[in-house]
Order: structure tokens, then sequence, then C-alpha cells
């Protein structure tokens, strides 16, 4: 009990109630209509989200968010027939992450929320038969997403008792940053910039020569760890290893005592993508995010495999990651934090 009284305080209530509340009407759609499309477009409006939610982004920001990552999305989608091209759209779209960081270091969730969902639907989509088909439904239904975000957000503030303004002219030409939680500026962002850049082309590269699976792992991973100095991207690395080696493994066990159907994939799946939204604090977070991606691939018939490709692209896109920042730093001369 005292365990789950200590897990119970990690979560954010609040937050995990919304969550489920936006995320709930897709998974519906999924199971009931026997439609897995719509579990793509609950992963679309979760990561449109997180920003929304924790930076507090008005509602313009999140359906000009969400046009951005259905365009990236489709972008490397139609990269992916030309490895090259595919290896290079990544690195360039993936500076994004990064840029937006120059207005406020804080703005890293929005950019990060950019590329993440482009990049895994992408990958994912290049590997289905009708690919093209539902990427032309993901970029028709993606204003649906941003949608439910908005309401969710709109809901927020009329439950709290704040005013909410509704678009008026003077609104639509004001920054789309006035009002949001985002911090000082990023001082290292051009250091960080590049290093993402270096990294996401070795990453990428890496994955199409040697043709790993599940691709979008090795490269998202290689971005996760550039943050902050040296010390701080090693130390990331080593809690992202810890995570994945202890959840992928106790994911497939808790997989392999529960029944295999579609009812535990699809809560699976729920938690899986309440841990992006609901836990604050990132190493628990990302050891949940493992063990749920471990029960999901053995509910949805896949085997240790899965866990161990988790494993080993978590570890060796780390890998990437630091060696850039360290590598880009040196080069720049950059400091290194006492």
């Amino acid at each position: 009990m005292g365990a789950l009284a200590r897990l119970g305080r990690e979560i954010d209530g609040t937050a995990l109630l919304w969550g489920i509340a936006l995320v709930a009407p897709f998974t519906l759609v999924a199971t009931a209509g026997g439609d897995p499309f719509a579990l793509k477009l609950g992963f679309l409006a979760v990561c449109l989200l997180i920003p929304a939610y924790k930076l507090g982004l008005p509602p313009l920001a999140t359906l000009l968010h969400a046009l951005a990552t259905v365009t990236a999305c489709a972008v490397l989608f139609a990269a992916a027939a030309q490895p090259v091209v595919f290896v290079v759209a990544s690195a360039v779209i993936a500076i994004a992450t990064i840029w937006v960081t120059r207005y406020g270091a804080r703005l890293r969730t929005l950019g990060s929320f950019f590329f993440i969902p482009a990049l895994y639907l992408a990958c994912e989509l290049r590997e289905m038969p009708d690919g093209a088909r539902d990427l032309g439904r993901l970029v028709l239904l993606s204003p649906i997403a941003a949608a439910a975000v908005i309401g969710i957000g709109l809901t927020r503030h009329w439950l709290s008792g704040e005013r909410s303004d509704g678009p008026s002219e003077r609104s639509l030409e004001a920054s789309l940053l006035r009002g949001v939680r985002r911090g000082d500026a990023e001082g290292r962002w051009i250091t960080h910039a590049i290093a993402v850049f270096v990294a996401v082309l070795v990453a990428a590269a890496l994955v199409e020569v040697l043709r790993m699976g599940e691709p979008q792992w090795v490269i998202w991973s290689s971005i996760s760890v550039v943050t902050g100095g040296r010390r701080e991207a090693v130390g990331k690395l080593g809690v992202r290893t810890m995570g994945v080696v202890v959840g992928a493994p106790l994911g497939l066990a808790a997989g392999w005592l529960l029944p295999q159907t579609e009812v535990v994939y699809s809560l699976a799946l729920i938690a899986l993508l309440m841990t992006l939204v609901a836990i604050p604090r990132y190493p628990l977070a990302f050891t949940l995010r493992c063990f749920f991606i471990g029960l999901a691939a053995v509910a949805a018939g896949g085997s240790v495999a899965i866990a161990e490709s988790r494993v080993e692209n978590v570890i060796l896109g780390g890998l990437i990651g630091v060696l850039a920042l360290l590598v880009v730093a040196t080069l720049r001369r950059e400091p290194a934090p006492p």
C-alpha cells in the first residue's frame, strides 16, 4: 500500500483526468468501431495537449501546432522513399525542437511534441500497406484532434473561473507567445541545435543503412539527451538506460500474466499516453512508458524481441546524442560547467 501511495503522489491528478477525457473518445472509436487509425489521431491529440497544458498555449497556437506537425509528418513520409532524403529531412526538421528555445527554454516542450508525433507517425505509416491513405486521413482529421485539445483548454478556463476572450482581430495579430509560460531564453541553443542536427543525421543514417526496426526510437533517443551541459546529457542517458532496462522487461512479464485481448492492449496504450501527460518526474514517467510499451506489445501478440529492440535502440540513440553534444561543445569551445 505504501508503494501505491508513493506512486499516487507522483501523479498530477488534474492532468490525468483531462488526458483521459481527451483520449477516451478516440480509444472508444478504435475499439468499438474496429478502426485502429483513431488511436493515431488520439496520439496526435495527446501530443498537442502536453504543450497546450504545460505552457498555456492559446487556441490559435494549438491549431498551428497541429498544422506544422502533420506537415512535417507528410514530408518525412514522402522522404522515406529515398533514404538519403529521409536522413537529411529528419535532421533539418529536428532543429525545430531546439530553435524554439531561443524564445524561452520551456518551449522545448513545444518543439519536442512537434517532432515526436511527426517522426513516430511517419515511421509507422510508411510500414503500413495503406500508409498513404492513412496519412491523408490524418491530415484531414487533424483539426478534430486540435479542436478536442482547444475544447479541453476552454473547459479548464471556464471551470476555474478564468476569463477566456474569444478570437478577435487584435488577438490574431498578437504574438502567439503572449501569455505563454516560456521561461528565459536558452543560452546554449545554437550548440544544442547543431548537436541535434548531427545526432539525427548519424542516427537516421544508421537505421537506414542497417534497416533497423522501429527507427523512430533510435532517432528520438538521440535528440532527447541533448539538453543542458555535458554532465546533464550523460545523466539523462543514464536515466533513460535504467528506465528502459527495468521498464520493458517488467512490461513483458505483466503482458504474459494478463490475457492478450484488445481491451488490455487499449488500456495499455491509454496508460502509455497518460505517462506523457500526468507524471512530471521524468525517470518514473519514462520507466512506466517502457513498461506499458512492453505490455502493449505482448497484448498485441508481440514477442520478447520488441523489448530487446526497445532497449537497444534507446541506448544506441542516447549514445549518439551524447557523443554529438560532446563533440559540438568541444569544437565550439563551450566551457564545461563547474
